[in-house]
């Protein structure tokens, strides 16, 4: 049974959960992380100033959901910029990227996070929901590309996830981002089932985001950027709808977080 096989996992893999002032969401990232297998370390970025080579013990990066310094600057805006003006812990962070063996994933906050690093490019952008207020609503998406880290297995999936954000609308989602990285989309109902179609309207697409982008991959498939939060539907009691899947005993993202295991581990 998946639930007794994780269980009794000794290989334990490092990560980092990462959390700023004002941050959230750090202890149930390291609940989901810890249940799987990893070896969990919840620091401050006041730790990583400090001690930048810290990131150098780790496989993982968590960068966790919340309101970093308020959000006083942009969402996320703060967080970025005490990276950015650390030239020791920038260092580390692209030195951490680069390496082959490792992970990142960033939720919410964490997302808007990576995306302001320019991982995925110096356009895209995260902005205001078009409704112009904070969306919390347990949303559908679908998982559209399986050849990552993440998503093993998963390809095409369906599945209800929380989303708790106030500025999470993808825009400028041209050409410099592949169809590939484009891995989780909003969907909405038609008739019984759900499907993929242009343009997703509220509140399914929560948001009004470009192409229904719900969540994205580094080009390499090891770093994923996503607005909606697994973290808080990794067990079964945390869905309030489960729609066709209701004889599941495991919430299908703890899948998600078990692949990044085995793929530490492999």
């Amino acid at each position: 049974m998946f639930l007794s096989r994780i269980n009794v996992k000794h290989n334990k893999p490092c990560i980092a959960v990462i959390r700023d002032e004002g941050s959230n969401g750090d202890k149930e990232m390291c609940a989901a992380f810890k249940y799987v297998g990893f070896d969990v370390s919840n620091i401050s970025m006041n730790e990583l100033i400090k001690t930048p080579q810290l990131l150098r013990n780790f496989r993982g990066i968590a960068y966790v959901g919340g309101f970093s310094h308020g959000d006083t600057f942009g969402a996320s805006h703060g967080w970025y910029i005490s990276i950015k003006n650390n030239i020791n812990l920038s260092d580390e962070f692209e030195k951490f990227m680069f390496r082959k063996d490792t992970f990142s994933l960033g939720v919410c906050n964490g997302c808007q996070l990576m995306v302001k690093m320019g991982i995925y490019g110096s356009k895209l952008k995260l902005v205001e929901n078009d409704s112009k207020r904070f969306e919390s609503r347990y949303s559908i998406v679908q998982i559209r590309n399986q050849n990552n880290i993440f998503f093993k297995n998963m390809k095409n999936m369906v599945f209800g996830i929380w989303v708790a954000h106030g500025e999470g609308k993808f825009i400028n989602v041209d050409d410099t981002i592949h169809e590939y990285q484009k891995v989780l989309k909003y969907v909405q109902p038609t008739g019984s089932d759900y499907i993929n179609i242009d343009n997703v309207t509220y509140p399914y697409n929560p948001n009004g985001s470009q192409d229904n982008l719900a969540g994205l991959l580094s080009l390499n498939g090891r770093h994923l950027a996503l607005m909606p939060h697994p973290e808080r539907c990794f067990m079964e009691w945390q869905l309030p709808y489960k729609g066709s899947y209701d004889n599941i005993k495991n919430s299908p993202w703890l899948m998600m977080f078990n692949n990044l295991y085995e793929w530490c581990v492999e």
